[in-house]
């Protein structure tokens, strides 16, 4: 019969002390644990206590025994200091800095700092933060992808992190090229159901102005073109706009030709608009309005995100699907946690819903 003390088998307080101690980095990574007959001494138990703990340390992957040397930890615990490396490609408003607050509201509460940088959608950042995290004591990364539109070059990294056992999470998109778990919104279908809404409302002509260098301008893009082929619609690529940017503020500076030859055909050709986001909203509309052109009267225009920029529109009626935001950055947080604690192998991307204003 097992031994207990003040109601607690006493083998599970065995195996709860090497547990708390490899985490707290007191047993490091193929260190040795004390032998036996000293955890026999230290804690006042039998000897069939003491391998009852050190079986179930086995069995769930701490501990491994090598006959007549002893028992040496086997699991790489990067958590020891409850720190998350995280990479946005900006935070400074919009929605990076919402996704942010969510998943520092789940870690904090959990005890978990982070170390956040900034990719300034630069791979050459993404490589630099990679190589930092690989060298440094993270439980685990959460991380906003660098130009999600191509495959990435890091995919070797993103393995690296793989054989260190240290687990990361994709927000917000995530590469064709590297198997991971990620959190991302449903682009391709909400881009759809905006689109279907348009052409239900009596606008079979519909331009776009989406970004080809982010994984989500590539799915609205897919959901815009399946909705108009679901209504039999054909697709006019001169209304549609494909740019791609470093920085948002400097779009209508580096993208004006592709913006201006779009524009000038969909005024001519098309009642409705749908733009990649609310920062490109607010850019079409004032090229709009700088021409005289009535919104929504003479032109509809529809976005994502329902950012706060929308409150400046002054458009009534204005149609923006609201992004999920800090609740994406919440299921990122909780599932790279699920991952830490029970070292969950197989890897999933979890879909977040929204609804939109209108």
């Amino acid at each position: 019969m097992a031994e207990k003390g003040a109601g607690v088998l006493k083998y599970e307080v065995i195996y709860s002390w090497v547990v708390k101690n490899i985490f707290g980095g007191v047993f490091p990574y193929k260190s040795k644990l004390p032998s036996e007959a000293q955890l026999m001494a230290q804690f006042s138990v039998s000897r069939q206590t003491v391998r009852n703990a050190m079986k179930k340390l086995a069995e769930t992957g701490y501990i491994q025994s090598v006959r007549g040397s002893g028992s040496y930890v086997s699991r790489q615990t990067y958590g020891s200091s409850k720190k998350i490396g995280v990479m946005f490609t900006t935070i400074s408003g919009y929605i990076c800095s919402d996704i942010f607050n969510g998943l520092e509201s789940v870690l904090s509460k959990l005890g978990y700092s982070i170390q956040l940088e900034l990719s300034h959608n630069s791979v050459d950042n993404e490589t630099r933060f990679l190589k930092k995290m690989l060298k440094s004591n993270v439980a685990g990364i959460i991380l906003e992808p660098t130009k999600s539109g191509f495959p990435t070059p890091n995919a070797n990294l993103f393995h690296k992190l793989d054989e260190a056992g240290i687990p990361y999470v994709f927000v917000n998109s995530c590469y064709r090229n590297v198997k991971s778990n990620a959190v991302v919104w449903d682009d391709e279908k909400v881009s759809y159901h905006l689109t279907r809404h348009l052409i239900k409302s009596g606008h079979p002509n519909i331009g776009c102005f989406f970004r080809f260098d982010e994984m989500q301008g590539m799915l609205r893009y897919l959901g815009y073109a399946n909705a108009l082929r679901d209504c039999g619609l054909p697709i006019n690529e001169h209304n549609i706009c494909w740019y791609s940017i470093d920085d948002e503020d400097n779009f209508m500076l580096r993208n004006e030709s592709c913006v201006e030859y779009t524009l000038n055909q969909c005024i001519e050709n098309c009642s409705a608009l749908i733009c990649y986001n609310d920062i490109i909203a607010a850019s079409i509309i004032n090229k709009l309005r700088a021409r005289g052109i009535a919104i929504p009267e003479e032109m509809t225009i529809v976005s994502f995100d329902n950012s706060d920029l929308v409150q400046f529109f002054g458009i009534e009626g204005f149609l923006s699907f609201d992004h999920p935001k800090a609740r994406l950055g919440e299921a990122a947080a909780r599932m790279l946690v699920d991952c830490i604690v029970n070292k969950k192998a197989e890897k999933s991307v979890l879909v977040v819903t929204s609804r939109s204003n209108g």
